[in-house]
């Protein structure tokens, strides 16, 4: 369990949150706000976190601050994410998979993204 002050003061000093940390909440933008939304439950004191979507709607300038964070809570907790921003996430995680036709498939290489019908052919 996280000190109270401490929780608050991870979300508080996190990188990024100096470009708004003086506007009320009703003044973010949409992406400042998922960014803050990002910040609130990735800081929960919980053992898994899951991820649905969380580079969508947000500024690019926030996506490194975020795949950093992913990175460093790995050794602490169990993470899923899903996102169609495939490179983010294949920036912030150890493991992949693809979902086809109900079955979970190990990703290996982002080839395998293509083989499967993710991505379309180069050809």
């Amino acid at each position: 369990m996280i000190p109270d002050g401490e929780a608050q003061n991870r979300v508080f000093y996190s990188p990024g949150m100096a470009s708004f940390d003086n506007q009320r909440i009703g003044s973010l933008s949409i992406g400042q706000l998922k960014f803050l939304e990002f910040l609130l439950v990735t800081y929960l004191d919980h053992p898994c976190l899951i991820l649905d979507e969380p580079f969508s709607m947000i500024d690019p300038l926030y996506h490194p601050i975020m795949k950093d964070l992913i990175g460093s809570l790995r050794a602490s907790k169990d993470i899923l994410v899903t996102d169609h921003y495939y490179e983010n996430v294949w920036a912030a995680t150890n493991r992949n998979y693809i979902l086809v036709d109900g079955l979970l498939l190990p990703i290996e290489m982002k080839d395998e993204l293509t083989k499967h019908g993710y991505l379309p052919s180069r050809r």
